[in-house]
């Protein structure tokens, strides 16, 4: 698991570790980037890194749990909870395009499947719905909100919002026609 900071400076140094794999990310896949490159990316000692974090897996999940309570803050700063569907889903993302450097390091098919899963394990412990659901309704958002990354955001937040709240008053008969 890895480790909380407790000093500025550490705080900083962790950050600047985990700065440096979006970076990396951006151009090589997360499996092909080793401990030692991501140090000296990062201009830290290799031993530095393991302070913060047990393995490069361990870092990924700081990354995520980092990134859903800065998505937490975010709709709380815009008082999400009386907005209508299209509203909401506009924020959402809004948030993604704001921090599109991130969903593109994450839309790897490995790091893609990380994201989703994490949400899940998160909206079920903040009791968000029932396992099939949270499950169901995470994996189609997401997996549009990965489409949307790999194909370089070309639709604005509005239209993607449009388009995916276009499902929800569809039949479930509708949506299976679909995919089955």
């Amino acid at each position: 698991m890895y480790r909380q900071y407790k000093t500025v400076r550490t705080a900083t140094r962790r950050q600047r570790i985990t700065d440096a794999l979006i970076e990396m990310m951006q151009e090589a896949d997360f499996d092909n980037i080793s401990v030692s490159s991501l140090c000296e990316f990062a201009g830290v000692p290799r031993r530095a890194f393991y302070r913060y974090f047990s393995s490069k897996e361990d870092m990924i999940s700081a990354v995520l749990d980092t990134l859903r309570n800065t998505y937490n803050d975010y709709l709380r700063q815009r008082n999400t909870a009386s907005m209508e569907i299209e509203e909401r889903l506009t924020v959402f993302f809004q948030f993604w395009e704001e921090n599109k450097r991130i969903l593109k390091a994450f839309s790897g098919k490995r790091l893609s499947g990380e994201l989703i899963e994490h949400t899940i394990e998160t909206c079920m412990a903040e009791g968000k719905g029932s396992r099939l659901h949270v499950r169901f309704t995470v994996t189609g958002l997401y997996g549009v909100l990965v489409e949307w990354a790999r194909s370089g955001f070309a639709e604005s937040p509005e239209q993607i919002a449009f388009e995916v709240k276009g499902v929800f008053p569809r039949s479930l008969e509708d949506i299976f026609s679909v995919i089955c």
